[in-house]
C-alpha cells in the first residue's frame, strides 16, 4: 500500500516537473542563446547552454515537487515546448 502511494506521488511529481520544463526551458535557452550572441562570453553554445543547466534542472525539480504540494496546476505548452524539452534534455543526456 505505500509502495503504491509512493510510486503515484512520484509518478506525479515527474509529470509535473515535465510540465514545468515545456514552460520554463524554451525560455531558459531563448536567454542563454541570446547571451552567448549578444556577449559572446563564451567560447562555444555549448558551453553556453551547458554552463548552468544542472542548477536549472534541479530548480525544474524542486518546482515540479512544489507544485505537486501544493496542487498548483501548471500550464503547459503542448507540442512546441515538449519538443524542445526533449531536445534540450537529449543535449543533456549526451553532453553529461
Amino acid at each position: 500500500m505505500v509502495l503504491q502511494s509512493a510510486t503515484g506521488l512520484a509518478y506525479e511529481i515527474v509529470q509535473a516537473t515535465w510540465r514545468t520544463a515545456t514552460l520554463l526551458v524554451p525560455v531558459f535557452l531563448t536567454s542563454k542563446i541570446s547571451i552567448y550572441y549578444l556577449r559572446e562570453s563564451y567560447d562555444s553554445l555549448e558551453e553556453a547552454l551547458s554552463d548552468s543547466s544542472r542548477e536549472f534542472v534541479a530548480v525544474l525539480a524542486l518546482i515540479g515537487t512544489l507544485s505537486v504540494l501544493t496542487d498548483m496546476a501548471v500550464p503547459r505548452f503542448k507540442l512546441i515546448g515538449d519538443i524542445i524539452a526533449v531536445l534540450y534534455f537529449g543535449f543533456l543526456f549526451w553532453k553529461f
